[in-house]
């Protein structure tokens, strides 16, 4: 509208000036018009350009986060060809409950993410509890995000900042080379053996086991649970909770098309709902590890294939140690799978699907509190 009332004006100006001039004159002041029509395109808004598909990624999973209880502010950034970035406040206070709530939300997007480019990371940003607040910040490929072993995690608090020199004194962090990575520290002297049972059904009287579901039974020094055709088959231990403390079993898969292993962290000895599992799958082909929502239904979380299958008719030792809001599984000493554990302490015991499962033995041992945490490699 204003530059069709500037050439209006223009046009009535040169009217009034005699021909010759006039011409001259309305060729230079449209030439003007038109310089002044650009100049103001130019100085205008720029028209925004379509947002990238990682762009895009990072506002659903924001918009997402931000519909959590207790989030106050959620927001998301992609710089293409290097990393997608999260950031969230909220007023929860448990960092390992922060853990496992970014496995969660992250969950529904990770087919998506796993279409990002392998090079692209995922940096999230989670600052956290009453001000000053504490800080958690996780790192992962974007192609690995349902994978719990690959993520980095960076922990800090309003104290780390007061001094910015390093303490000479300082005892060397967890995962450092003075402090390997390895289950066997954390059976430091002074853990104490729960149960340690061989199933001789002259061992204890009454069981400590207390089947939930399945087909259990104790027969020449094995349990067994003998039915093929259901899922979550428990058989809970009807021991004290436990924060810090090892499983170690012996299994020996047989006929069907999962596997067993450990149901664990359990809020309540008579149900599975809130419980974390890991077990075999694919005809002991995968070591998966997921959770029971409130509900009881499962939730997947993660899994790693298996270099050979174990339905082999052999004996296999499971282990699982679950120790300061993480828990790390091995089988036949090798050291699979870190697990972000959904609550710190529970009850435990075994689980099979679809699959006749054998226990050999099963060992509980807790550990002291003061122990280094167990993380793989």
């Amino acid at each position: 509208m204003t530059s069709r009332l500037l050439l209006q004006h223009i046009w009535g100006w040169c009217r009034a000036i005699p021909f010759p001039r006039q011409l001259i004159s309305a060729v230079i002041l449209g030439a003007l018009a038109i310089s002044g029509m650009l100049a103001m395109q130019m100085l205008g808004p720029a028209r925004p350009v379509q947002a990238l598909p990682g762009q895009i990624l990072a506002w659903d999973i924001a918009r997402s986060a931000a519909s959590s209880t207790g989030v106050e502010i959620a927001s998301g950034a992609y710089i293409p060809g290097d990393r997608m970035v999260l950031y969230i406040r909220t007023s929860q206070t448990d960092r390992a409950i922060i853990r496992t709530w970014v496995l969660m939300q992250i969950e529904p997007f990770a087919d998506r993410l796993a279409k990002m480019p392998e090079r692209e990371s995922l940096t999230w940003v989670i600052d956290f509890g009453p001000t000053p607040s504490q800080q958690e910040s996780l790192t992962v490929p974007l192609h690995r995000v349902i994978d719990p072993a690959a993520y980095q995690y960076i922990s800090a608090a309003p104290s780390m900042l007061a001094n910015s020199e390093p303490d000479q004194n300082a005892a060397p962090p967890p995962n450092s080379a003075a402090n390997p990575p390895t289950d066997q520290a954390a059976l430091a002297p002074g853990g104490i053996i729960l149960l340690n049972t061989s199933f001789d059904p002259a061992e204890s009287n009454p069981s400590p086991w207390l089947p939930l579901s399945g087909d259990w039974a104790i027969n020449a020094g094995i349990y067994s649970q003998r039915d093929n055709t259901g899922y979550d088959s428990i058989s809970m231990l009807d021991l004290a909770p436990q924060a810090d403390y090892r499983l170690e079993t012996k299994l020996r898969l047989g006929e069907g098309k999962m596997g067993g292993g450990f149901i664990y962290n359990a809020p309540d000895k008579t149900t599975r709902a809130g419980a974390q599992n890991v077990d075999l799958d694919q005809q002991g082909s995968i070591l998966r590890w997921g959770r029971y929502d409130t509900k009881g239904a499962y939730v997947y979380q993660g899994s790693i294939k298996l270099d050979k299958p174990i339905n082999d008719g052999q004996w296999h030792t499971l282990r699982l140690v679950s120790h300061a809001g993480l828990s790390v599984v091995a089988l036949d000493g090798r050291e699979l799978a870190s697990i972000t554990n959904s609550s710190i302490q529970g009850y435990y015991g075994l689980t099979t699907s679809i699959t006749k499962v054998d226990f050999d033995s099963v060992e509980v041992t807790t550990l002291p509190a003061t122990a280094k945490p167990a993380t793989v490699p």
